[in-house]
Protein backbone atom coordinates (compact mmCIF):
# COMPACT_ATOMS: atom_id res chain seq x y z
CA UNK A 1 0.00 0.00 0.00
CA UNK A 2 3.04 2.70 1.18
CA UNK A 3 4.17 1.63 -2.23
CA UNK A 4 1.33 2.59 -3.99
CA UNK A 5 0.71 5.92 -2.45
CA UNK A 6 4.62 6.79 -3.48
CA UNK A 7 4.09 5.88 -6.99
CA UNK A 8 0.72 7.77 -7.04
CA UNK A 9 2.37 11.04 -5.66
CA UNK A 10 4.96 10.85 -7.89
CA UNK A 11 2.87 10.33 -10.94
CA UNK A 12 0.91 13.50 -9.38
CA UNK A 13 4.55 15.42 -8.95
CA UNK A 14 5.08 14.86 -12.79
CA UNK A 15 2.28 15.53 -14.32
CA UNK A 16 2.09 19.39 -12.53
CA UNK A 17 5.71 19.49 -13.27
CA UNK A 18 5.41 18.55 -16.82
CA UNK A 19 5.86 22.09 -18.97
CA UNK A 20 3.19 22.70 -21.80
CA UNK A 21 4.34 21.44 -25.24
CA UNK A 22 6.32 18.39 -23.48
CA UNK A 23 6.65 15.31 -24.89
CA UNK A 24 4.62 12.67 -22.90
CA UNK A 25 3.15 9.18 -22.80
CA UNK A 26 -0.56 8.38 -23.98
CA UNK A 27 -2.30 6.16 -22.01
CA UNK A 28 -3.20 3.47 -24.85
CA UNK A 29 -2.79 3.17 -28.60
CA UNK A 30 -5.47 1.57 -30.84
CA UNK A 31 -4.23 1.57 -34.70
CA UNK A 32 -5.80 0.70 -37.56
CA UNK A 33 -2.43 0.29 -39.76
CA UNK A 34 0.62 -1.69 -40.30
CA UNK A 35 3.09 0.31 -38.66
CA UNK A 36 3.36 2.27 -35.04
CA UNK A 37 4.61 5.80 -35.37
CA UNK A 38 5.59 7.90 -32.45
CA UNK A 39 3.15 9.82 -32.30
CA UNK A 40 0.93 7.24 -31.90
CA UNK A 41 2.73 6.49 -28.53
CA UNK A 42 3.65 10.24 -27.38
CA UNK A 43 2.08 13.16 -27.45
CA UNK A 44 4.33 16.78 -28.33
CA UNK A 45 6.85 14.81 -30.06
CA UNK A 46 6.92 17.74 -32.83
CA UNK A 47 8.76 16.53 -36.45
CA UNK A 48 9.19 13.24 -35.35
CA UNK A 49 5.57 12.35 -35.12
CA UNK A 50 5.34 10.37 -38.42
CA UNK A 51 8.36 8.51 -37.66
CA UNK A 52 8.05 4.84 -37.75
CA UNK A 53 9.78 2.95 -34.67
CA UNK A 54 8.25 -0.77 -35.44
CA UNK A 55 5.18 -2.90 -36.95
CA UNK A 56 2.03 -2.63 -35.21
CA UNK A 57 0.46 -5.90 -34.20
CA UNK A 58 -1.73 -8.40 -36.00
CA UNK A 59 -4.81 -7.38 -36.83
CA UNK A 60 -7.25 -7.81 -33.06
CA UNK A 61 -3.98 -8.51 -30.95
CA UNK A 62 -1.82 -6.05 -28.43
CA UNK A 63 1.31 -5.79 -26.98
CA UNK A 64 2.71 -4.07 -24.39
CA UNK A 65 5.81 -1.70 -24.65
CA UNK A 66 7.44 -1.36 -21.17
CA UNK A 67 9.32 1.42 -19.35
CA UNK A 68 13.21 0.02 -20.94
CA UNK A 69 11.84 0.39 -24.32
CA UNK A 70 10.01 3.99 -24.14
CA UNK A 71 12.87 5.12 -22.79
CA UNK A 72 15.36 3.71 -25.16
CA UNK A 73 12.68 4.67 -28.38
CA UNK A 74 12.43 8.76 -26.71
CA UNK A 75 16.85 8.78 -26.80
CA UNK A 76 17.11 7.57 -29.94
CA UNK A 77 14.66 10.17 -31.56
CA UNK A 78 15.93 12.98 -29.60
CA UNK A 79 12.57 13.47 -27.00
CA UNK A 80 12.67 14.83 -23.84
CA UNK A 81 11.11 11.94 -22.00
CA UNK A 82 11.76 9.56 -19.23
CA UNK A 83 10.00 7.14 -17.36
CA UNK A 84 8.73 7.95 -13.97
CA UNK A 85 9.26 4.59 -12.86
CA UNK A 86 9.82 1.07 -14.46
CA UNK A 87 6.13 0.46 -14.28
CA UNK A 88 5.50 3.10 -17.06
CA UNK A 89 4.48 0.70 -20.18
CA UNK A 90 1.85 1.65 -23.11
CA UNK A 91 -0.58 -1.37 -24.32
CA UNK A 92 -0.69 -1.31 -28.60
CA UNK A 93 -3.52 -2.88 -29.50
CA UNK A 94 -4.76 -2.73 -33.69
CA UNK A 95 -8.02 -3.05 -34.30
CA UNK A 96 -9.44 -6.53 -36.53
CA UNK A 97 -12.01 -8.83 -36.85
CA UNK A 98 -11.55 -11.84 -35.24
CA UNK A 99 -12.48 -15.52 -36.46
CA UNK A 100 -13.06 -17.97 -33.81
CA UNK A 101 -12.35 -21.25 -33.20
CA UNK A 102 -15.97 -22.62 -33.17
CA UNK A 103 -16.53 -20.82 -36.33
CA UNK A 104 -13.55 -22.15 -38.00
CA UNK A 105 -14.25 -26.06 -36.84
CA UNK A 106 -18.00 -25.56 -38.45
CA UNK A 107 -16.35 -24.18 -42.08
CA UNK A 108 -14.37 -27.58 -41.65
CA UNK A 109 -17.03 -29.77 -40.45
CA UNK A 110 -19.30 -28.49 -43.23
CA UNK A 111 -16.54 -29.05 -45.95
CA UNK A 112 -15.07 -32.64 -44.42
CA UNK A 113 -19.18 -33.50 -44.74
CA UNK A 114 -19.37 -32.74 -48.01
CA UNK A 115 -15.97 -34.92 -49.00
CA UNK A 116 -18.15 -37.85 -47.33
CA UNK A 117 -17.88 -37.48 -43.44
CA UNK A 118 -20.29 -38.31 -40.95
CA UNK A 119 -23.51 -36.43 -40.17
CA UNK A 120 -22.30 -35.39 -37.04
CA UNK A 121 -18.61 -35.06 -36.22
CA UNK A 122 -15.78 -33.27 -32.83
CA UNK A 123 -13.16 -32.05 -34.79
CA UNK A 124 -9.88 -33.19 -32.72
CA UNK A 125 -6.97 -30.94 -34.11
CA UNK A 126 -3.22 -31.59 -33.77
CA UNK A 127 -2.52 -28.89 -31.27
CA UNK A 128 -4.36 -25.83 -30.13
CA UNK A 129 -7.54 -25.36 -31.95
CA UNK A 130 -6.93 -21.93 -34.41
CA UNK A 131 -8.17 -18.70 -33.99
CA UNK A 132 -7.55 -15.99 -36.93
CA UNK A 133 -7.79 -12.58 -37.43
CA UNK A 134 -7.82 -9.78 -40.05
CA UNK A 135 -8.41 -5.98 -40.69
CA UNK A 136 -11.60 -4.32 -40.50
CA UNK A 137 -10.97 -3.25 -44.16
CA UNK A 138 -10.65 -6.90 -45.24
CA UNK A 139 -13.90 -8.94 -46.92
CA UNK A 140 -15.54 -11.57 -43.51
CA UNK A 141 -14.56 -14.48 -45.62
CA UNK A 142 -13.21 -17.57 -44.75
CA UNK A 143 -11.94 -20.35 -47.38
CA UNK A 144 -11.10 -24.15 -47.00
CA UNK A 145 -8.44 -25.11 -49.01
CA UNK A 146 -6.82 -28.29 -50.07
CA UNK A 147 -8.71 -30.35 -47.83
CA UNK A 148 -7.28 -33.65 -47.75
CA UNK A 149 -9.92 -36.42 -45.82
CA UNK A 150 -9.39 -39.95 -45.07
CA UNK A 151 -12.88 -41.58 -44.67
CA UNK A 152 -11.72 -44.79 -42.90
CA UNK A 153 -9.30 -43.08 -40.18
CA UNK A 154 -10.98 -39.26 -39.90
CA UNK A 155 -7.78 -37.86 -40.91
CA UNK A 156 -7.74 -34.39 -42.28
CA UNK A 157 -5.02 -31.65 -43.26
CA UNK A 158 -6.10 -28.02 -44.61
CA UNK A 159 -5.30 -24.84 -45.99
CA UNK A 160 -7.66 -21.97 -44.26
CA UNK A 161 -7.58 -18.51 -46.02
CA UNK A 162 -9.69 -15.18 -44.18
CA UNK A 163 -9.86 -12.35 -45.67
CA UNK A 164 -9.65 -13.33 -49.35
CA UNK A 165 -6.84 -11.65 -51.18
CA UNK A 166 -7.08 -8.82 -48.81
CA UNK A 167 -3.54 -7.37 -47.83
CA UNK A 168 -4.04 -8.48 -44.25
CA UNK A 169 -5.32 -12.03 -45.27
CA UNK A 170 -4.17 -14.98 -43.02
CA UNK A 171 -3.42 -18.13 -43.98
CA UNK A 172 -2.62 -21.08 -41.63
CA UNK A 173 -2.80 -25.12 -42.17
CA UNK A 174 -4.65 -27.31 -39.90
CA UNK A 175 -5.01 -31.00 -39.43
CA UNK A 176 -6.44 -33.35 -37.23
CA UNK A 177 -8.90 -36.14 -37.02
CA UNK A 178 -12.59 -36.00 -37.67
CA UNK A 179 -14.56 -38.47 -35.14
CA UNK A 180 -18.23 -39.44 -35.24
CA UNK A 181 -21.05 -38.72 -32.83
CA UNK A 182 -24.01 -39.59 -32.03
CA UNK A 183 -27.53 -38.52 -29.69
CA UNK A 184 -27.14 -40.06 -25.94
CA UNK A 185 -29.28 -40.29 -23.76
CA UNK A 186 -27.83 -39.58 -20.53
CA UNK A 187 -29.18 -38.79 -16.83
CA UNK A 188 -29.87 -35.31 -15.48
CA UNK A 189 -29.27 -35.94 -11.99
CA UNK A 190 -27.55 -39.18 -10.20
CA UNK A 191 -29.87 -41.76 -9.32
CA UNK A 192 -30.28 -44.38 -6.46
CA UNK A 193 -30.52 -48.12 -6.96
CA UNK A 194 -34.06 -48.69 -7.30
CA UNK A 195 -35.25 -45.33 -8.48
CA UNK A 196 -37.28 -45.26 -11.70
CA UNK A 197 -36.26 -43.13 -14.29
CA UNK A 198 -38.82 -40.54 -15.62
CA UNK A 199 -38.79 -38.47 -19.04
CA UNK A 200 -37.83 -35.25 -16.81
CA UNK A 201 -34.75 -37.41 -15.81
CA UNK A 202 -33.30 -37.87 -19.72
CA UNK A 203 -31.44 -35.58 -21.73
CA UNK A 204 -29.86 -36.05 -25.27
CA UNK A 205 -26.11 -35.61 -25.32
CA UNK A 206 -23.74 -35.46 -28.31
CA UNK A 207 -21.06 -37.90 -27.60
CA UNK A 208 -17.90 -39.07 -29.08
CA UNK A 209 -18.73 -43.04 -31.38
CA UNK A 210 -14.99 -44.24 -30.43
CA UNK A 211 -15.85 -43.72 -26.57
CA UNK A 212 -19.41 -45.58 -26.29
CA UNK A 213 -19.55 -49.53 -25.39
CA UNK A 214 -21.63 -51.75 -27.28
CA UNK A 215 -24.13 -52.22 -24.58
CA UNK A 216 -24.87 -47.94 -24.25
CA UNK A 217 -28.96 -47.44 -24.29
CA UNK A 218 -29.31 -45.74 -27.45
CA UNK A 219 -32.43 -43.81 -26.47
CA UNK A 220 -34.50 -42.03 -24.59
CA UNK A 221 -37.36 -44.47 -25.19
CA UNK A 222 -34.85 -47.51 -23.25
CA UNK A 223 -34.71 -45.43 -20.09
CA UNK A 224 -37.97 -44.02 -19.36
CA UNK A 225 -39.72 -46.22 -17.05
CA UNK A 226 -36.87 -48.46 -16.12
CA UNK A 227 -35.72 -48.72 -12.52
CA UNK A 228 -31.72 -48.53 -11.64
CA UNK A 229 -30.12 -51.32 -10.77
CA UNK A 230 -27.39 -49.50 -8.85
CA UNK A 231 -26.72 -46.07 -8.32
CA UNK A 232 -25.70 -44.07 -11.47
CA UNK A 233 -24.13 -40.71 -12.22
CA UNK A 234 -25.76 -38.05 -14.03
CA UNK A 235 -24.27 -36.93 -17.65
CA UNK A 236 -22.81 -40.46 -18.26
CA UNK A 237 -24.15 -42.71 -20.73
CA UNK A 238 -26.25 -45.84 -19.27
CA UNK A 239 -25.20 -49.47 -20.08
CA UNK A 240 -28.44 -51.92 -20.43
CA UNK A 241 -27.11 -53.76 -17.42
CA UNK A 242 -27.22 -50.83 -15.37
CA UNK A 243 -30.96 -50.82 -15.42
CA UNK A 244 -33.98 -53.36 -14.97
CA UNK A 245 -38.03 -53.22 -15.24
CA UNK A 246 -39.07 -51.48 -11.94
CA UNK A 247 -39.24 -53.72 -8.89
CA UNK A 248 -43.09 -54.02 -8.51
CA UNK A 249 -42.78 -56.83 -5.19
CA UNK A 250 -39.92 -55.98 -2.73
CA UNK A 251 -38.44 -58.61 -0.76
CA UNK A 252 -39.84 -59.61 2.84
CA UNK A 253 -42.83 -56.66 1.90
CA UNK A 254 -46.94 -57.77 2.11
CA UNK A 255 -48.09 -58.94 -0.84
CA UNK A 256 -51.74 -60.54 -2.35
CA UNK A 257 -51.16 -63.89 -3.51
CA UNK A 258 -53.78 -64.42 -6.41
CA UNK A 259 -54.63 -68.24 -6.89
CA UNK A 260 -55.98 -69.03 -10.58
CA UNK A 261 -57.49 -72.58 -11.84
CA UNK A 262 -59.26 -71.82 -15.11
CA UNK A 263 -61.74 -69.12 -14.96
CA UNK A 264 -61.55 -69.20 -10.97
CA UNK A 265 -59.53 -67.26 -8.75
CA UNK A 266 -59.08 -66.86 -4.89
CA UNK A 267 -56.49 -64.53 -3.07
CA UNK A 268 -54.32 -64.88 0.23
CA UNK A 269 -51.71 -62.68 2.04
CA UNK A 270 -48.88 -63.60 1.38
CA UNK A 271 -44.76 -61.86 2.01
CA UNK A 272 -42.50 -61.59 -0.31
CA UNK A 273 -39.55 -63.47 0.06
CA UNK A 274 -37.84 -62.48 -3.32
CA UNK A 275 -38.22 -59.15 -5.51
CA UNK A 276 -39.20 -58.94 -8.80
CA UNK A 277 -40.43 -57.35 -11.56
CA UNK A 278 -43.17 -57.65 -13.97
CA UNK A 279 -42.99 -61.03 -15.44
CA UNK A 280 -39.90 -62.66 -12.94
CA UNK A 281 -41.26 -65.57 -10.91
CA UNK A 282 -40.40 -65.43 -7.32
CA UNK A 283 -40.59 -67.42 -3.93
CA UNK A 284 -43.95 -65.63 -1.48
CA UNK A 285 -44.66 -67.48 1.85
CA UNK A 286 -48.45 -67.91 2.14
CA UNK A 287 -49.42 -66.20 5.64
CA UNK A 288 -52.49 -68.86 5.93
CA UNK A 289 -50.50 -71.89 5.18
CA UNK A 290 -47.09 -70.85 5.75
CA UNK A 291 -46.08 -72.33 2.56
CA UNK A 292 -43.17 -71.11 0.51
CA UNK A 293 -44.66 -71.59 -3.16
CA UNK A 294 -43.53 -69.61 -6.11
CA UNK A 295 -45.27 -67.46 -8.33
CA UNK A 296 -44.97 -64.24 -11.30
CA UNK A 297 -45.14 -61.04 -10.11
CA UNK A 298 -48.35 -59.41 -12.10
CA UNK A 299 -48.61 -56.51 -11.01
CA UNK A 300 -47.53 -53.89 -7.72
CA UNK A 301 -47.68 -56.61 -4.47
CA UNK A 302 -48.82 -59.10 -6.51
CA UNK A 303 -48.18 -62.55 -7.50
CA UNK A 304 -50.36 -64.87 -9.01
CA UNK A 305 -49.44 -68.87 -8.37
CA UNK A 306 -51.41 -71.32 -9.95
CA UNK A 307 -54.09 -73.20 -7.27
CA UNK A 308 -52.53 -76.65 -7.81
CA UNK A 309 -48.93 -75.24 -6.63
CA UNK A 310 -50.72 -73.44 -3.19
CA UNK A 311 -52.53 -77.03 -2.52
CA UNK A 312 -49.38 -78.96 -2.91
Amino acid sequence: MRLLLILALGALIYTFATPAGATTLKPGATLDADTVRLSDIFDGVGPESDAIVLRAPAPGRRYVLDAAWLQETARVHGLGWRPVSRFDRIVVERIGRIIPAAEIATALREAIQREGGAEAMQLDFAGRAPEMAIAIQAPPTLDIQSLSYDRTSGRFSALLVAGASHPSAQRIAVSGRAVPTRPVPVLRRPMQSGEIIRAADVQLVEMRSDTLKRDVVGDAEGLIGRSARRSLRGGEPVRENDIRPPILVARNSLIVITLRAGSMSLSAQGRAIDEGSRGDMVRVMNLQTRKTIEGQVVGPDTVAVPLFAATN
